[in-house]
């Protein structure tokens, strides 16, 4: 194609493209705050969600050179609607750039504190500025109980931030995750990247880690998808070099290790044979049915929850006709199911 023409053609366009309006660019606006405690009015570390009221997430970051924030950001792949998404935050003021508009600010530290929701507006023309004060209702420190979590999933580095962001004294993250029967911690495949030291963490002196816990999600027996269930040893000293099952050979080893026991799914397959084996010693107090978002689980009919639990549903007798009888009163008649039946032999 001739040159000339091509740039006629251009030429013509340019006036045109530039009457167009301007679309996707947002003026930004600045929000800058600070976490306090309501009785002693000093900064804090604390967990914060930033929500648009178009429901549209955000994240903070620290506003001070020597503080650190961890953004937790996670959508389930199965359930859409099952959401975290929050900003763990050092004792230090926080800043973010959002869009112009309203939002909904909500803080919480742990258990111990109640959490605290503000609502604000920031707009292009001036930085919104927000000072939170959250009132502790107990301190169970100071009665000589310390709070624990031996469900942690979560890289090493970030634990500082979170532990003392929660108020979490003692940390046991499951640095070594295996799901495949008979494979060895050390080759787990859902290790934490990096070495693990052997030693005491301290954050500070009412915060500290143990850093070497083992987690055994048994997924698959063999080459063959099996779950079996889950058993964490906690405190142990080395890297445990023992597969499961057996569950025994690894117990007694572990626990010569320094290792105590948890037990996890207290409701899948092997769970009855943990404690006899010589392995779960404290079952989870706390399991994930309080969580505050929607469980990633894929929707039930309840039906189908009710065959899950061996049940059937009977809507009443029926009629002559073999039509079902009107009746407001439903009755369930349970069916146990093989392994059941096994139990009470």
């Amino acid at each position: 194609m001739d040159v000339a023409l091509l740039r006629r053609v251009a030429s013509a366009f340019v006036p045109l493209l530039a009457m167009l309006p301007v679309t996707g660019h947002v003026a930004g606006a600045e929000l800058r705050g600070e976490i306090v405690d309501a009785a002693t009015q000093q900064p804090i570390p604390a967990r914060i969600y930033v929500q648009h009221e178009s429901s549209r997430w955000h994240f903070v970051r620290s506003a001070d050179t020597r503080g650190t924030a961890v953004v937790y950001d996670k959508t389930n792949w199965i359930n859409a609607n099952s959401v975290e998404k929050h900003t763990t935050l050092s004792a230090h003021p926080f800043v973010a750039d959002l869009p112009p508009g309203k939002y909904t600010l909500t803080v919480e530290r742990g258990k111990e504190y109640f959490t605290e929701t503000r609502s604000v507006e920031v707009t292009a023309e001036s930085p919104a500025n927000v000072r939170i004060e959250l009132c502790r209702w107990t301190n169970m420190a100071e009665r000589g109980w310390y709070s624990g979590e031996t469900h942690i999933h979560r890289p090493l580095a970030e634990l500082p931030n979170l532990m003392l962001a929660e108020d979490l004294n003692v940390a046991l993250p499951l640095t070594y995750w295996v799901t495949h029967s008979g494979r060895p911690p050390s080759a787990g495949d859902k290790n934490v990247a990096g070495d693990v030291p052997d030693r005491l963490i301290e954050v500070d002196k009412t915060h500290v880690i143990w850093p070497r816990n083992t987690e055994y999600e048994i997924f698959s027996v063999g080459e063959k998808r099996h779950t079996l269930g889950a058993i964490f040893a906690l405190n142990h000293r080395s890297i445990l070099a023992e597969g499961v099952p057996p569950v025994g050979p690894m117990a007694a080893k572990a626990r010569a290790d320094g290792a105590i026991f948890d037990i996890d799914k207290a409701d899948w397959l092997w769970a009855m044979s943990l404690i006899p084996s010589g392995g779960a010693g404290v079952p989870h107090s706390a399991r994930r049915r309080p969580w505050r978002r929607r469980m990633g689980m894929a929707p039930l009919h309840p039906r189908q929850l009710l065959h899950a639990a061996q049940l059937r549903l009977s809507d009443g007798p029926r009629g002559g006709n073999g039509q079902r009888r009107p009746s407001r009163a439903r009755r369930l008649q349970p069916r146990l199911c093989p392994f059941a039946r096994w139990l009470l032999l």
